[in-house]
């Protein structure tokens, strides 16, 4: 009979504890439970790179045209931040993604394969298949109302302004790509243990934050978007970023931007506003 009673108090409390999971899990949005921008970022990071390496797909010549005409950072910032805004995120979709995806007249087969290909770059982002099936079943209902489309080149509310001048969120997008990858690898910003720690803790993912970075720098350009991430302030309290490092990164992106041939006065422009940050991002006395 305690045999009994025993099993019977297990099972009730295993049954209590999987409802209070199931209704965390409820409270949650889904864009939380996909990990927020950093995982989102990076499961479309992986499938922008995985379909537009795709030679089925690629026999589709809408989709080849769009893979050969848009550079892939643009492409990667425009999908995590629809799909970001579809799951309950902050973020604005800037771009009508499903309409371009209706754009492709993708094939039955060929979607069923999309949709293979989409599930292995999020599954590889850490996303469970439960959460990516319900992002999913968001994006296809977007998907059965959008018109279809193709991607058109950006217009401009005010062409003195510096977003304009710098040509909009294209160039930007890839300026951002270049710098992040150089300074992920700087053996200046690697001395420092605080970054390292920072970025190989899982948290962050260099999809989310190059996102992070495209979005802040096209907003301070006075392009058409909020920057959605922490203050500067609260995103390096913990970083100990010295002088020295500063100074490096500044240094990597004044090579990016000679790269793609960003005039001076541009590039002036740009700085004034990196350095307003300089406060909130040193750690004051560091060299």
């Amino acid at each position: 009979m305690k045999r009994t009673n025993m099993t019977a108090m297990v099972t009730l409390t295993i049954s209590a504890m999987a409802a209070i999971g199931s209704a965390q899990d409820m409270k949650m949005s889904l864009y939380e439970r996909l990990g927020g921008i950093y995982k989102i970022a990076q499961g479309a990071s992986n499938c922008v790179e995985m379909e537009s390496a795709d030679m089925m797909l690629l026999k589709n010549n809408n989709f080849k045209l769009a893979v050969s005409g848009a550079p892939q950072p643009l492409v990667k910032f425009g999908l995590t931040a629809y799909l970001a805004h579809i799951a309950g995120g902050p973020q604005t979709a800037f771009f009508d993604v499903a309409a371009y995806d209706q754009g492709f007249m993708l094939s039955r087969k060929d979607r069923d394969h999309a949709w293979d290909i989409r599930w292995m770059a999020f599954q590889k982002a850490g996303v469970s298949k439960k959460d990516f099936m319900e992002l999913k079943a968001k994006y296809n209902a977007m998907f059965m109302k959008a018109k279809p489309m193709m991607a058109e080149k950006e217009k401009f509310m005010d062409q003195t302004s510096l977003y304009a001048r710098l040509g909009g969120i294209a160039p930007i997008s890839m300026v951002v790509d270049d710098f992040v990858n150089m300074l992920a690898t700087d053996k200046t910003q690697l001395e420092n243990p605080h970054v390292v720690k920072s970025l190989t803790s899982g948290k962050i993912t260099g999809a989310g934050l190059k996102y992070l970075v495209t979005e802040q720098l096209a907003m301070a350009a006075g392009g058409p978007f909020k920057y959605t991430g922490k203050s500067m302030k609260d995103s390096h309290k913990d970083l100990a970023i010295t002088e020295k490092q500063w100074g490096s990164a500044a240094g990597i992106l004044k090579s990016v931007l000679d790269k793609y041939m960003v005039p001076a006065k541009e590039q002036g422009e740009i700085f004034t506003v990196i350095t307003s940050t300089h406060g909130d991002i040193v750690k004051s006395g560091g060299n």
